[in-house]
């Protein structure tokens, strides 16, 4: 059976800790990564956000996302 966008976004989560909007469509040909965050966060799971800015000559200001694990 086929992951949806939502599984499969939340797996890269809890397996690297973060994501951003170029690595999931570029990995996952996933568009709309911030809907899905959106989604995951309305579901109860902890996700922060952090702008960044890329390197180079069109270096350009994205988002990354970061899973909160919980502490046992």
């Amino acid at each position: 059976m086929k992951k949806t966008q939502k599984e499969t976004v939340l797996e890269h989560l809890e397996k690297y800790g973060s994501i951003n909007s170029l690595q999931c469509v570029l990995k996952y040909k996933i568009l709309d990564l911030q809907s899905i965050i959106m989604n995951l966060r309305r579901e109860g799971y902890v996700i922060t956000d952090e702008w960044k800015k890329s390197k180079g000559e069109f270096a350009n200001k994205y988002k990354e996302y970061y899973l909160v694990k919980e502490e046992n």
